[in-house]
């Protein structure tokens, strides 16, 4: 859509319009080559992919038109400049706060890793800064000490380092003096610790007894669970005992009548040999 557009002339389309993504799109596919180009000696230091450098050349873009920074003369050779300065301070930024890359290896076993150094700026630059605060330090208690000068203040005396016991023997006697002030205060204070104490412990036999109240109620339930299958099983045993008796005498029985009635038939035969001989 923009392909005959100058750089010059989408910078400014982009400036009256900041929002137009449009254009900035154009844009940024336009300086795509710069903008990978440019991120190449950050690319082993910074944890960025091509698509996080990207979206920082359509930030620095997007800066560009919202601060109205550019004004004439090439654009391209502006955006070069532009990129490379944010580069930059994203560099700083991140090697001020973490160790960067240096290289890395593979030991036999195919385990990487990585060689991780802290930054001679990074060195630099605390250096410095302590440097500073210092120096700061050091003008503050000038000023200080002019002011006292003029206004006729002696200097204050420092004061004398305590021993470890002269130190336990001036906490203890805070304590006391604290103590004494608030006697009353520190009184109910300790009486409603004692309080919450017997509450927690007459909670904690209440549980003890209820837990114990539970065990017994249970255990008396699986005694009489017990007792009463004991019971069902004797009956049981009682009525298989009467069934097998009861069929025992049937049986008897059955083999009582069936002798006799062999002897009958036996009698039977006997008397009709006797009445009728062959």
């Amino acid at each position: 859509m923009y392909s005959n557009y100058t750089d010059e002339a989408l910078i400014t389309m982009l400036m009256e319009n900041p929002s137009d993504s449009t254009v900035l799109e154009t844009l940024t596919n336009r300086f795509r080559p710069t903008i990978l180009g440019e991120a190449l000696k950050y690319r082993a230091q910074l944890p960025y992919d091509t698509d996080d450098y990207l979206q920082e050349g359509r930030i620095t873009l997007w800066q560009i038109a919202v601060r109205k920074n550019y004004k004439t003369g090439n654009f391209r050779n502006y955006f070069i400049s532009a990129i490379r300065f944010h580069y930059y301070n994203l560099f700083r930024a991140y090697v001020l706060k973490n160790m960067i890359r240096i290289g890395g290896y593979e030991d036999i076993r195919g385990n990487t890793y990585e060689i991780l150094v802290e930054s001679d700026y990074v060195k630099t630059y605390r250096e410095k800064q302590r440097e500073e605060r210092r120096k700061k330090q050091e003008r503050k208690k000038e000023l200080e000490r002019a002011e006292r000068e003029r206004l006729g203040i002696p200097e204050p005396t420092k004061r004398p380092k305590l021993s470890e016991e002269e130190l336990i023997a001036r906490r203890r006697a805070r304590s006391l003096a604290y103590y004494h002030a608030h006697a009353d205060e520190m009184n109910q204070r300790a009486k409603d610790k004692r309080k919450a104490k017997a509450e927690e412990r007459a909670a904690e036999k209440a549980l003890e007894k209820a837990v114990r109240e539970t065990e017994r109620l249970a255990q008396k339930a699986a005694e009489k669970a017990r007792k009463a299958a004991e019971r069902e099983a004797k009956k049981a045993e009682r009525e298989a005992r009467k069934a097998a008796e009861k069929a025992r005498k049937a049986a008897e029985r059955e083999a009582r009548k069936a002798a006799e009635r062999e002897a009958k038939k036996a009698e039977k035969l006997a008397l009709k040999a006797a009445v009728c001989p062959v």
